[in-house]
Parts: C-alpha cells; sequence; structure tokens
C-alpha cells in the first residue's frame, strides 16, 4: 500500500495530538495530587505555621518571616517596618513558647470557606511571661500570617467576639 503524503501528514498531526493530550491530562493530574496532598498535609494548619513563623520572629530571620504573611499584611506594615518590628519581637520573645488555644470564627458568610484562626502562644522568656497573638488566613491556596502581635499582658483573639 502507498501512503500519500496528505495521509502521512494527517498520520503524524493525529500522533502529535494525541501525545500533547497525554501529556497535557498528566500535568493537570499533578497538579491536583500536589494541591490535594498541600491542602490535606499536616504543615497545612494553622498551628504549624504559626511554629515556623516563631521560629522565624526567635532567630530574627526577617526575610523568612516576611514570607510568610499576606500581601495585606505586607501593605499595611511595610517591609522597613515589618523588619524593624521583627528585630524588637526577636529580643523581647527569646524562650520557650507554649500553645494556648486556636480561635477560629465560624462566620456566617458562605463566600469565605476557610475563615481566619488566630493562634494564641505564651512565651517563657527570662523576663517573665509573653503573650502573642498569629492570625492566620488562607486566602488562596496554602497559609499566611495576616497579622502579628505581643505583649507581656494576656492577648485576647478578637475571634472570639
Amino acid at each position: 500500500m502507498h501512503i500519500t503524503l496528505p495521509d502521512r501528514l494527517t498520520r503524524y498531526m493525529i500522533r502529535r495530538d494525541v501525545t500533547v493530550a497525554v501529556w497535557m491530562t498528566l500535568a493537570g493530574l499533578c497538579v491536583a495530587v500536589l494541591t490535594i496532598v498541600s491542602l490535606t498535609s499536616p504543615s497545612a494548619s494553622p498551628q504549624n505555621l504559626a511554629d515556623t513563623f516563631m521560629r522565624d520572629v526567635q532567630m530574627n530571620n526577617s526575610v523568612g518571616a516576611y514570607g510568610l504573611t499576606t500581601n495585606g499584611y505586607k501593605a499595611r506594615v511595610g517591609k522597613v517596618g515589618f523588619y524593624k518590628m521583627l528585630a524588637r519581637a526577636s529580643q523581647q520573645l527569646q524562650g520557650g513558647y507554649t500553645l494556648q488555644r486556636l480561635v477560629t470564627k465560624a462566620y456566617i458568610n458562605p463566600s469565605l470557606l476557610n475563615p481566619p484562626t488566630d493562634v494564641l502562644l505564651s512565651v517563657h522568656t527570662p523576663n517573665g511571661e509573653r503573650y502573642v497573638r498569629i492570625r492566620v488566613v488562607r486566602p488562596f491556596r496554602g497559609l499566611l500570617v495576616d497579622d502579628f502581635q505581643w505583649s507581656s499582658s494576656p492577648i485576647h483573639s478578637a475571634l472570639e467576639q
């Protein structure tokens, strides 16, 4: 059987289209699996993000801590302001810390599928107890810090009201 040039070209194009479709399907499956794993892994919890953020604060790792914050928080505080605040916090928050509680506000608003969570910590410093509130949100994917406060007196979550 003799194959003409248009038949060869047609077969090549079909083979190419099938190959592209298979690769696109495999890539989509990989993205879906990675997304599901990242959203369901234990490291995707507000408490684990707060632990990572606190380690960065205590080590004065301003680049690492700043990278864990939302764009809204970055806009409110600014990079220079954040670095100065982190330097003060790093000096005042040295020591072991324990989780006091997690507070999540269950909003009635159905558009908020992932409401914010306040992680409340107590830090045992040489100068006495310090209290920390880290607000964790899930803007689009992953978790990020949207607010950070510390004080020598207990901090209450605004989400409890």
